[in-house]
């Protein structure tokens, strides 16, 4: 029969190796994440001269238009 001092160590260890768990999955999600933020980053920062140049060309025209008539 188990005292209640062995099943308290028990339950300590176990929830020590859950903490470790957790924080092992908790960097290697971190790690993923921030990962995955920095490739959008260089998305974004990869399409916006392209869209910007786009709207500046856009909006010469409209002008254009607007100063011609």
């Amino acid at each position: 029969m188990r005292k209640h001092g062995d099943t308290k160590i028990i339950v300590n260890r176990v929830s020590e190796c859950f903490r470790i768990f957790c924080l092992a999955v908790g960097t290697e999600i971190g790690l993923l994440l921030r990962s995955c933020f920095e490739f959008l980053q260089k998305v974004f920062l990869g399409l916006m001269y392209p869209f910007s140049c786009v709207l500046w060309a856009i909006f010469w025209f409209f002008s254009l238009l607007f100063f011609v008539r």
